[in-house]
């Protein structure tokens, strides 16, 4: 059974370098790409990469955005504070699946970057979205992923696998491992938290490994896709 090949990473605002980011995407080859805290730098890299691309640069905030290698449609999911980009792949395209697939990349603000107030409202409000547009999408088979800033343990995780599955969690148990921390508090410091996550719906993560970033305090996140038969 083909499989389509996701990835996630966060770029840490430019900590990330072109050269760093082009030599990855050389050795995953990803089929689809989503990106948080994107910078302007780093941007040419997923145009050339891509030819097709939703990219968000934000001069002081978290830029996100999602490439891809074959057609999709692009839209923006509007959220508390920031937004997140949804791309709808059809079988024409993408044959390995028998029916559309939405992805959605977002980035959850950091619990802990601004006052204990601030920080629960915008979450709460990015976990709404989500959900309503769950509620309003006929979409059957679909993928959450991006830096969640939020650990299984934590409400936002538990609240997200209400809907979607844990994939890569699945994917390493299966495979008789644990799921690999992702993010370090130093750049070359070891790796303390899972916060970078890929769910799905309607699919199956046949196979995840994470990669080095350099420059970033967190590693990539790949996914093998498959559906769920």
């Amino acid at each position: 059974m083909s499989s389509v090949r996701l990835m996630t990473a966060n770029l840490l605002k430019g900590g990330a370098t072109a050269e760093s980011l082009h030599d990855v995407l050389t050795e995953i080859k990803p089929d689809i790409l989503a990106v948080q805290e994107l910078s302007a730098e780093v941007a040419p890299v997923l145009r050339d990469e891509f030819p097709h691309h939703q990219l968000t640069i934000e001069p002081e905030g978290p830029g996100v955005g999602m490439a891809a290698r074959r057609p999709v449609s692009w839209e923006e999911l509007p959220m508390t504070g920031r937004s997140a980009v949804v791309a709808t792949l059809q079988p024409a395209d993408w044959p390995e699946f028998t029916g559309p697939v939405e992805v959605i990349a977002i980035h959850l603000t950091n619990p802990i970057a601004g006052s204990p107030w601030t920080t629960t409202r915008a979450r709460r409000g990015q976990l709404m979205a989500i959900e309503k547009r769950l509620e309003t999408s006929a979409v059957a088979r679909r993928v959450l992923c991006g830096d969640l800033n939020a650990t299984p343990m934590w409400p936002a995780h538990r609240r997200l696998v209400r809907h979607y599955q844990d994939g890569i969690g699945e994917a390493a148990a299966h495979q008789g491992q644990r799921p690999a921390r992702t993010w370090a508090v130093l750049r070359k410091g070891p790796r303390l938290l899972r916060i970078d996550h890929v769910l799905v719906s309607g699919l199956r993560v046949v196979s995840t490994q994470t990669v080095p970033l350099a420059g970033s305090d967190h590693l990539a996140v790949v996914a093998d896709l498959v559906e769920d038969l």
